[in-house]
């Protein structure tokens, strides 16, 4: 794998070396409020802000007009915004990243060195931020259940129990998750998804499937073009719902699917969903 933002090469062991880089956690704040005559803080939530991530990249010229050169290069590629930032040597993953600023002292060693020898080569710090402090595989994932039996839970009503074991990652992710009716022709007069893990419950009592073949969508990722929201054969058209929408989880999650219909439904799912690590 190569060190790369965008196109621009970070690392070649000729032109560019890149010898520093941060690792960091990401971040979280704490969200608190004081409650009267209580000693402490009541903690309410927790938020992940962007990631800052500096890099240390040595420039190496032939001479001191080859060095210019090459920092020119480079420069012009970090002015691009929303670039690929890959760091990693273990797979391709990848930040989201901008650059926000780049420092470089174009002299000779302070305090040792040979003399003049950094007239050339220099190292430019460059810091970028990323918007979602989260790195994402190149690839996505599909997780499909095939067609199952649902099985009869209460009156009129059906459920089909999965636990979904993610493939790659560190750290949740929101997947788009296609729920298609198969088999014989049912209206569902309402869908409640679970996500068992973390509590989290969608229902949906309106546009829902009535024949063979047709299937919702549940975007879960607010960042999508889509956005959080629910469509039928992909309509564009948003359906009402109510709850949250669930999150993947990198450890094995269980989820919860029940369908209100006049007889048992046979269903297929798929969980669609980009990996994300913590660094």
């Amino acid at each position: 794998m190569a060190y790369l933002f965008g196109s621009t090469v970070l690392h070649d062991t000729v032109n560019y070396d890149l010898y520093q880089k941060s690792f960091d956690f990401v971040t979280a704040a704490q969200a608190r409020f004081k409650i009267a005559h209580i000693r402490g803080m009541k903690k309410v939530g927790v938020t992940q802000n962007e990631r800052q991530i500096k890099v240390v990249v040595r420039v190496n010229g032939a001479s001191r007009a080859d060095l210019e050169a090459k920092v020119d290069t480079l420069y012009q590629g970090l002015n691009l915004p929303s670039q690929r930032l890959s760091l990693h040597l273990l797979d391709s993953r990848y930040f989201v990243a901008d650059c926000i600023g780049a420092v470089m002292e174009l002299a000779p060693i302070k305090g040792g060195g040979f003399p003049g020898s950094g007239v050339n080569w220099a190292d430019v710090t460059i810091q970028f931020v990323c918007a979602n402090p989260y790195a994402l595989s190149v690839t996505s994932v599909t997780i499909d259940s095939g067609v199952v039996n649902m099985i009869a839970s209460t009156v009129g009503t059906y459920s089909y129990y999965q636990e979904v074991v993610g493939t790659a990652g560190t750290v949740f992710t929101r997947p788009q998750v296609r729920i298609t009716q198969s088999g014989t022709s049912l209206a569902w007069t309402s869908l409640t998804v679970q996500q068992l893990v973390n509590n989290q419950q969608l229902i949906l009592t309106s546009g829902l499937p009535v024949t063979s073949g047709d299937y919702l969508d549940i975007f879960c990722d607010p960042m999508a073009s889509s956005g959080q929201s629910v469509q039928r054969n992909s309509s564009g058209v948003p359906l009402p719902f109510s709850g949250l929408f669930p999150v993947l989880e990198p450890i094995p999650t269980a989820w919860r699917f029940i369908v209100a219909a006049p007889s048992r439904p046979s269903i297929r799912v798929q969980w669609t969903y980009t990996p994300r690590w913590l660094t």
